[in-house]
């Protein structure tokens, strides 16, 4: 898992496959484990960025099951995460939103921080979706603290980028926007969140052509 997290975020979709279905084999073998259900709930993520949609809900339910069947309540709330990432690219904002809303509910005292950034970040982008943008802010609040606490960098980076993108949806990008969003740009960097570098810097672009600059 944690070299799949590597390739994604070095941008390297076609590596991050072949690590994923190298994962799948794996867990094959091992069989019903945490392993393997963990191994399931990537796989929204994974086959959202290839993309395979109509895998999604294979693994999606494959690893809700399995993790059920080991008795790891967590390990669902986890795959609600990564499905909730899935619903905004496939454009089902209510049905992303009810998965994000049931894996923050869960995972808050967990100690699963990545997953419960991940679900997070995607609650603000389904609300945009409705046509929901200010009841966001709450949640971005939250994930931020939350990812301030836990010294999640990368996790806060993604607050900061949602933080900016709403208001530049709403046009009322302030001062401070426009620095979180360079904060957001500078910890990519560090973070070396590959996709989210050229991300922070078009969100830039968009958030001065908001302010007429």
């Amino acid at each position: 898992k944690r070299l799949l997290h590597v390739l994604y975020f070095s941008d390297k979709p076609y590596s991050t496959l072949y690590a994923y279905l190298k994962a799948l084999n794996y867990g094959a073998r091992v069989g019903v484990s945490d392993n393997l259900a963990n191994i399931y709930a990537v796989g929204s993520a994974i086959w959202c960025t290839v993309p395979v949609h109509a895998l999604t809900p294979v693994t999606f339910n494959a690893a809700r099951r399995m993790a059920r069947q080991v008795g790891n309540p967590t390990l669902e709330a986890v795959a609600d995460a990564y499905v909730s990432m899935a619903a905004e690219v496939v454009n089902k904002p209510e049905e992303g939103l009810v998965y994000a809303d049931r894996a923050i509910r869960a995972l808050k005292e967990r100690g699963e921080y990545f997953a419960l950034g991940l679900a997070y970040h995607s609650t603000p982008v389904l609300n945009a979706l409705c046509g929901r943008f200010r009841q966001s802010f709450s949640v971005i609040d939250e994930h931020l603290r939350m990812a301030s606490d836990t010294k999640s960098r990368q996790v806060y980076e993604w607050g900061l980028l949602n933080k900016s993108l709403i208001w530049a949806f709403l046009g009322e990008v302030s001062d401070q926007a426009v620095a979180d969003l360079q904060e957001a740009h500078q910890i990519c960097i560090e973070t070396r969140d590959t996709p989210n570098i050229a991300y922070s810097k078009i969100l830039q672009a968009f958030c001065h052509l908001r302010r007429k600059e």
